[in-house]
């Protein structure tokens, strides 16, 4: 009872009747699959047969190498996820898988609906989405002044709703059914690229394998017990190539009608190249099979348009997919260096200013590069304390940048509360300041040892964001540096200080 009258308020508040919503919903689904069919073979001619040829130079290596030194050169992205989900019990599109539910029995509102009309609820939602508030410009130079090089957003997440205008499904942001549409210009994602790149900002798409929306994933009028296909695809061929040329002819128009596109950040492919047999979790059922995306074609197709694309095959990194070109660990930061490139996606959450700098910090010396999830809110505004903490991050490392971007792994990544990186010829040690204290900006103190680098013998030393040279004396195998009075009273930044030593090449 409780959600039907949610429903009621949700689309109380709007001017489209329900009439209207009925009749254009009826109408779209008679035409739902002359349009996919229609569309797929006028926009997405590699999925009906004529082929495209991917960069030769990037499976010698060539480019591929020199990609990853760029993307290792950046440390800091943006990531925002954001779509119909965030008005009342939906928070995330997560409460439409039924496993997620019963995992999460107590945690998720709502987890004890009936799941269908729980999800029909979901579905309306875009009936009802209008985020007035989004301004694409504003999001840009967010992350431009919080000192990200890179801004990587969800196109489609996986409950299949497509935050740009994609010609292959009815289901997206600029669907008449969705209020939004009637926006000057409501293709969110492509107002958003561009913006980024008039930043300067290198732009990623990230783009879900799984789509729960579409008819060839979760097949209509039969149970879906989890975040899997929902019906034995060994047993019908033919609907999973649909889902998969589905998918390809999604990326082929990000590919061609949006402008470059820097990284291809695919999500959602929980059973690519690995069979979860024996891996069952609550409310799961059994899925054994793998789910083949044909990723070598949908790969040499999008490198066909964008010959530098770096791709992030995210469901193949427990097996070491060939175009699992970085990884991605979630929600973790590694104990130790991977031994090639990689990235943490992190949401904001609560953390601290100090913490998330201390974080990059930590993660840079390990070689890796931080990608920063900003909550969002329904009106599409990045939440206003996230945008606090982007700032004062911004501030850091404007002062700082020499010591982050375009560094690489020193000898020795850490030591206490001390990282390390170098660049050129010379080596960053980057002290990470303990809670503010009364006297001190964040705890700065008058002495900083360094152990582990060796200065070339009467060079100087620098506290970047201070002009003089810092005074230093060799004290066994280390060095201490002497910071004067008035720069530990009024440092030039907060929470970490970087050194600047000159070595042996």
């Amino acid at each position: 009872m409780l959600l039907f009258r949610f429903e009621a308020s949700l689309e109380s508040g709007r001017s489209l009747t329900k009439s209207v919503i009925d009749s254009r919903h009826l109408l779209m689904k008679k035409i739902t699959t002359f349009i996919f069919f229609v569309s797929l073979a006028l926009f997405c001619p590699e999925a009906v047969g004529q082929s495209t040829t991917g960069s030769e130079s990037y499976r010698s290596g060539t480019v591929l190498e020199k990609r990853l030194e760029w993307f290792q050169d950046q440390k800091f992205g943006l990531f925002i996820s954001f779509g119909i989900w965030g008005e009342g019990v939906f928070s995330t599109p997560w409460q439409l898988s039924l496993d997620h539910l019963a995992a999460n029995k107590g945690k998720v509102p709502g987890w004890d609906y009936d799941i269908n009309a729980y999800r029909n609820a979901y579905w309306n939602l875009s009936k009802v989405f209008y985020p007035y508030k989004f301004d694409a410009e504003e999001w840009a130079r967010i992350a431009k002044d919080a000192g990200t090089k890179y801004f990587i957003f969800y196109t489609k997440h996986h409950d299949g709703f497509n935050m740009y205008d994609t010609r292959l499904s009815d289901y997206k942001i600029t669907s008449p059914d969705c209020p939004y549409a009637d926006h000057p210009n409501p293709d969110y994602s492509a107002r958003l690229f561009e913006a980024c790149r008039k930043e300067g900002l290198a732009v990623g798409a990230c783009h879900s394998f799984s789509d729960w929306h579409s008819p060839f994933y979760w097949k209509p009028n039969s149970p879906a017990p989890d975040r899997y296909e929902n019906y034995d695809a060994d047993k019908e061929p033919e609907r999973w190539q649909k889902f998969v040329d589905f998918f390809h002819g999604q990326i082929q128009e990000l590919m061609t009608r949006y402008g470059r596109i820097d990284i291809l950040w695919l999500d959602g492919g929980w059973s690519l190249h690995y069979n979860r047999q024996g891996q069952k979790g609550a409310g799961e059922s059994m899925h054994v099979r793998m789910q083949d995306m044909q990723m070598d074609r949908l790969v040499d197709m999008a490198r066909g348009y964008q010959p530098e694309l770096i791709v992030v095959e995210r469901g193949g990194a427990r097996a070491g997919s060939k175009h699992e070109n970085y990884k991605t660990p979630e929600r973790r930061v590694p104990e130790e260096p991977l031994g090639e490139p990689w990235e943490t996606w992190w949401a904001m959450g609560d953390d601290s200013s100090q913490e998330l700098l201390h974080m990059l910090v930590d993660i840079v010396s390990k070689g890796g590069n931080l990608l920063l999830c900003p909550a969002v809110t329904a009106a599409g505004m990045i939440d206003p304390s996230c945008v606090e903490r982007l700032k004062e991050m911004g501030e850091w490392l404007r002062i700082n940048s020499d010591a982050i971007y375009g560094t690489r792994m020193y000898s020795r990544y850490r030591d206490g509360n001390v990282c390390y990186t170098k660049k050129g010829g010379h080596v960053y040690a980057i002290y990470l300041g303990q809670a503010q204290a009364s006297k001190m900006r964040a705890g700065l103190p008058p002495r900083v040892i360094i152990k582990h680098v060796k200065p070339v013998a009467g060079s100087k030393i620098y506290l970047l964001g201070v002009n003089e040279p810092l005074k230093w004396r060799s004290v066994g195998d280390a060095i201490e540096i002497t910071i004067p009075e008035p720069v530990t009273r009024s440092a030039p930044c907060k929470y970490a200080y970087s050194f600047r030593i000159q070595v042996s090449m």
